[in-house]
Order: C-alpha cells, then structure tokens, then sequence
C-alpha cells in the first residue's frame, strides 16, 4: 500500500527506507525535509548496507538526494534538540534530530522508529510500516 503526503520531516530510517536498506515500505512523498544531521547514520547504515562499495553508497546517497526537498541545517533546532535530549536521555541523540526538527516546524515526522511517536504526543507521526519478510 502506498500513501502519498506533503510537507514531512524524515529522520534518518526514513531516508534509508527510499534506497531499500532498511526494511521499511517507503511513501511517495512530496516536499521531503531533513536534518542534515541525519546524514551521518545514512552514511554510517548505506557504508555497512553496501560492504564499503562507494559507488553504491554513494549512488544511493544521490537518490536520497534528488527525494529530500531541503535539507535543514541541525543548528537551527539545537535548543529544541537539546531540551527534549535531556528530557529522554535512554534515546540516541541522533534519532531525536528530527523530532526537534519537526516539532519546531510543527510538521509531520516520517519515521521507522515507531518509538519516537510518544515524543511528539501533540504533532502527527508517520511511521513506516516494516516491509513483509
């Protein structure tokens, strides 16, 4: 099933749901925000995914690319991201990214992490279902 919708903010599982490199149905999306903070787990996930072959990292890191609308500099949320950081200190940093980010720009956050939904208890979470094995 495929759902089509605008405006999100996609953290890094997201990102990687595009390339297949995470076991997640994509959505067809419209305007795709991220953090670009997030590229540092793609990279880190797509480095392992593809066995070092840097032309299939970077190959799916060019179709990321073409999917993200814009890219959103971390330091715009840094405050948002770290209030809610010290609020969940059992969470990785770098997942919380693009929950500061979208509870900043009071947008959706696309998400694989169905987890992160109860921290955005007032804004809409998108989680994406896990592909049938």
């Amino acid at each position: 099933m495929t759902t089509t919708t605008t405006d999100v903010v996609a953290d890094a599982s997201a990102l990687l749901s595009i390339v297949s490199a995470l076991p997640l149905e994509p959505l067809e999306l419209g305007s795709v925000l991220a953090p670009d903070a997030a590229l540092s787990d793609v990279v880190a996930v797509l480095r392992s995914f593809h066995a070092g072959r840097p032309s299939d990292v970077l190959g799916d890191l060019a179709v990321i690319g073409i999917r993200v609308h814009q890219w959103l500099p971390t330091f715009r949320f840094a405050a948002s991201l770290a209030d809610i950081a010290l609020d969940h200190p059992e969470e990785a940093v770098s997942d919380l990214v693009a929950v500061a980010t979208a509870r900043s720009l009071d947008l959706p956050l696309l998400t694989g992490l169905p987890h992160l939904a109860a921290l955005v208890p007032e804004g809409e979470v998108i989680v994406l279902p896990r592909r049938p094995s």
